[in-house]
């Protein structure tokens, strides 16, 4: 229990401040129009993925299934959604950057709704924008998010870890891709 108030302080102060909401960086990759590989993206970039995959790690680590820490989680990787992975708006970063990190926010989100004890974090708006990622123009984007999607659903409903038959919903919205 010590040890946990001490990494929280740690998942808080420099992961979350430091990492994903106040990341300052500009893009190195010229602009582009294929697809840039995880390997090939920018150090920054890859650090806010990893802090993404951190923050995760860390909250499904907590023995006492804190929902307000989920709610807090939810809501940043909502707002890496919503602002196409630059919640300060004062990075340059480019669409494939933006892609990376948004699809990484939205299978972090999923992460949390697989979750029985964190399902409840993941509110009806974040559901809302967490669909937009099925109507994205990164067509990457798109089908990465569907696999993780199908991954998530296909465990079925009666295992620990599967995501709520609500997210089967997200589908939908792959209908509409022109």
């Amino acid at each position: 229990v010590h040890f946990q108030k001490e990494v929280s302080k740690i998942i808080g102060r420099n992961i979350v401040r430091g990492l994903l909401l106040n990341a300052e960086y500009e893009t190195q990759i010229p602009e582009r129009e294929s697809w840039i590989l995880k390997e090939d993206l920018p150090e920054p970039v890859l650090c806010i993925i990893a802090a993404c995959k951190a923050t995760i790690k860390w909250l499904y680590g907590l023995k006492n299934d804190d929902i307000s820490s989920a709610q807090k989680t939810v809501k940043i990787y909502d707002a890496l959604i919503i602002t196409n992975g630059n919640i300060q708006e004062k990075n340059k970063i480019n669409k494939f950057e933006s892609a990376w990190i948004k699809l990484t926010a939205a299978k972090a989100i999923l992460k949390i709704a697989e979750n029985k004890s964190y399902q409840k974090s993941v509110a009806p708006q974040h559901f809302l924008n967490l669909s937009k990622i099925m109507l994205d123009e990164n067509v990457e984007l798109r089908e990465e998010f569907v696999k993780r999607l199908h991954k998530g659903l296909s465990r079925g409903l009666t295992l620990e870890n599967a995501l709520p038959l609500e997210y089967l919903s997200l589908y939908v919205f792959g209908g509409l891709e022109k």
